[in-house]
């Protein structure tokens, strides 16, 4: 069987021992992801019994973290995140088990996390999205009700409003610069909990219409649960318009601790956290089959949403 690029013996032989010492029989690259590389692999266990083999992984994921940026920037991400998906067994949520972690590249070159694999799969079509909307506040509530207090990572953003300069590509920069305006006298308040900090249906596995795990828990930290819920409105936004983004806030609040509160000034702040060039359609989303936006579509659709938000808060 061929081997992907990255693929090397010591990195085989390190996910065989973890898996049981059984060759490793199968090696599937994953798409959907842009910030690290993804595989499903196989190995042959053969004298593993069919629970230690359910328990170990025959089959499992393997991450390796080739974004050169992002290790320099976050040196620790694979502890990360293998914390994060102890956090998360530990809570009950339907996220991988932490199999293995190489923290230095030892094996591969570059940190690998080894995690347990789970069915299912992203979908991004608009068929059946109510159902899943559904499904995405009930997993974002699970995660919110995990206090997280004594979680290492905490929330942070990933951008400094105050120094923040307006880009010339917006084609209404006027919606921008009064965002920051807001935004640059704005100290959120509020419960803290464990979230994912990076919630959006491009990390969720659904199979015959129901959730099967939630994926990508490198971002994971305590902070304000507002972040995951604007994280998803965006998202939905930009997939499928407002109402799918303002279906998803219902369906949340519905549910949520009477003390939750969602100022629509989290809808301009995890707007402006992903402000780093001219909207584009994720390459993610591509690699999923998404075929009918475009980049003007995208850009249209955060102006609407960013325009939302401003009328919401001079309510």
């Amino acid at each position: 069987m061929a081997r992907p690029e990255l693929w090397n013996e010591q990195l085989e032989a390190w996910v065989s021992d973890v898996l049981g010492g059984g060759a490793i029989s199968h090696v599937q690259r994953l798409y959907g992801g842009t910030s690290a590389d993804m595989f499903v692999v196989r190995s042959e266990v053969p004298a593993m019994s069919a629970a230690d083999r359910g328990e170990a992984g025959a089959t499992a994921v393997l991450r390796l973290y080739t974004n050169a940026q992002w290790r320099e920037e976050e040196p620790d991400l694979a502890l990360h995140e293998m914390a994060a998906l102890q956090a998360a067994a530990a809570a009950g949520l339907a996220a991988p088990r932490g199999l293995a972690v190489d923290v230095h590249g030892v094996h591969g070159g570059v940190p690998a996390l080894l995690m347990s694999y789970l069915p299912g799969a992203v979908v991004l079509q608009p068929q059946g999205l109510s159902e899943r909307l559904q499904a995405m506040a009930a997993a974002a509530l699970h995660i919110h009700r995990v206090g997280g207090s004594d979680f290492a990572w905490k929330y942070q953003v990933y951008q400094d409003f105050d120094t923040f300069v307006i880009p010339s590509w917006p084609r209404r920069p006027e919606l921008l610069a009064q965002a920051l305006d807001v935004l640059r006298n704005w100290q959120p308040q509020g419960p803290q909990s464990f979230i994912h900090r990076d919630f959006h249906p491009g990390n969720l596995l659904f199979s015959d219409g129901r959730l099967q795990g939630i994926v990508d828990w490198a971002n994971a930290c305590v902070g304000p649960p507002q972040v995951d819920v604007g994280q998803c409105r965006l998202d939905l936004a930009q997939l499928y318009g407002l109402e799918a983004a303002d279906e998803f806030l219902q369906l949340y609040c519905r549910d949520a601790p009477a003390d939750f509160v969602y100022d629509p000034r989290w809808d301009m702040h995890c707007l402006f956290d992903i402000l780093f060039g001219p909207p584009q359609v994720d390459e993610g989303w591509k690699q999923l089959g998404v075929t009918h936006l475009t980049d003007q579509m995208v850009a249209d659709r955060l102006e609407a949403f960013l325009e939302q938000a401003l009328r919401r808060w001079g309510q």
